[in-house]
């Protein structure tokens, strides 16, 4: 994840002044918001999704376009909340810019959100939205850009909080109420007949059997990999401990005789209506620090996450979104007011750290640790020490909790444990 990569630089701009003012200085109205997330993977959107959602709660007359990178605009088809995404299959510099600048000169925002700020995204957003003037002839519009969502995090607070955190003392995320019929915010919005496929999957590989387990054994990084052998060993003991057995496609080779059915390889929706009937059935999903995973939480999965490089203190699968669904008023740690978010899901998750005080790790700078793009851990002379410190056992426990357990909470290797409702 190259979230952390996105800090420094001024707290947010705004067109020829500071976002984060005093009221008066904000838009009257806003009508077009401009979201920009492009850290990389699909699951760096997910985290982005509470923030997205609540944008548009708070501002429900505003039309919300959002960038991102394929194949994270899969994710937003059928978003009521969302009413354009504009994909990029391009990561380079001059794509990303070229996009960015297209996207602000068709249809003019009155509020530009970015997390990203790699490549001279926040420059090249200000420069385009001075450039395209204010057409509607009124002083009403006055564009907003908020591009630093970051602004010295505390080590603990998951990223998708802070988003939540800074937006609300800025003051464009507020107590509206979401509008009926909508999912709570950072759900993705799956129709009955997604949902019914998803069921037909899942029956067709475990036979209708209660309590299924889909395992995730791929991540990007390969240093966020859990031993190729350990899935083999945990398939083993949770058959043995009588839950069907499935797992993603991957290209980890489970040993011969494992009691585990591999599925074939399946668009990402269909792949998150799969792991929403995993949870309706009583399953669990289980993977690394990775797209897939998150995304099976979105859609209502309980999971277990195995976190190593990564903190799951800050990167854990349990999402944040508004205590009730509103902010609450509270003192920020600048002293101003802000709204205080909690993390809270209406499923079970429990977030494995491996190691929890390797000294390598980095949590407010993950993509500096020297393991980081190479998976060479200085502690291990195999597989990331972090990684091997999550044993089978560990694992299969804390699925039987998730199974059993209608809370939220985060777990570290050394068994302390940290409940959040």
């Amino acid at each position: 994840m190259s979230a952390d990569q996105n800090r420094g630089g001024s707290a947010s701009a705004r067109a020829g002044r500071a976002a984060g003012g005093p009221a008066d200085e904000r838009p009257g109205i806003v009508g077009e918001i401009l979201f920009v997330e492009l850290l990389g993977g699909f699951g760096d959107l997910l985290i982005a999704l509470p923030a997205i959602h609540r944008l548009a709660d708070s501002h429900p007359e505003a039309a919300l376009r959002v960038v991102t990178f394929a194949p994270g605009g899969q994710l937003l088809a059928g978003d009521p909340r969302v009413g354009e995404v504009i994909e990029l299959a391009d990561h380079t510099a001059p794509a990303i810019h070229a996009a960015l600048a297209a996207a602000v000169a068709r249809r003019r925002p009155d509020l530009v959100v970015t997390t990203s700020r790699h490549s001279g995204i926040p420059a090249l957003l200000a420069r385009a939205m001075e450039r395209s003037g204010d057409t509607s002839g009124g002083s009403a519009r006055v564009p907003a850009l908020v591009a630093d969502l970051w602004r010295q995090p505390p080590a603990t607070e998951p990223v998708g909080t802070r988003y939540l955190r800074l937006l609300a003392a800025d003051g464009w995320v507020d107590s509206t109420p979401r509008q009926p019929g909508r999912t709570a915010p950072g759900a993705v919005a799956l129709d009955e007949g997604e949902r019914a496929e998803g069921a037909r999957w899942l029956r067709r590989f475990t036979g209708g059997r209660a309590c299924p387990v889909l395992l995730v054994p791929e991540a990007g990084m390969a240093v966020k990999r859990w031993p190729a052998r350990r899935w083999s060993a945990l398939a083993r003991e949770l058959d043995r401990r009588g839950h069907p057995v499935l797992s993603a496609s991957t290209h980890v080779r489970f040993e011969r005789g494992t009691p585990v059915q591999v599925l074939p390889p399946a668009p990402l929706r269909l792949f998150a209506a799969v792991g929403a009937a995993t949870g309706r059935a009583g399953g669990v999903v289980v993977g690394g620090d990775t797209g897939p995973v998150r995304l099976a939480v979105a859609v209502g999965a309980p999971a277990v996450g195995l976190f190593g490089p990564t903190s799951a203190s800050r990167y854990g699968f349990a999402p944040s979104v508004p205590a009730q669904d509103t902010p609450r008023p509270r003192t920020g740690t600048s002293g101003t007011s802000a709204a205080g978010w909690e993390r809270h899901a209406p499923v079970a998750v429990v977030d494995l750290q491996g190691l929890p005080g390797c000294p390598v790790r980095r949590p407010l700078a993950i993509t500096e640790q020297e393991c980081w793009w190479t998976a060479d851990c200085p502690l291990s002379e195999t597989d990331p020490a972090c990684m091997v410190d999550l044993g089978v056992t560990a694992v299969a426990v804390a699925v039987a909790r998730t199974v059993a357990a209608g809370q939220v909470y985060s777990e570290s290797s050394s068994v302390v444990r940290r409940f959040v409702r």
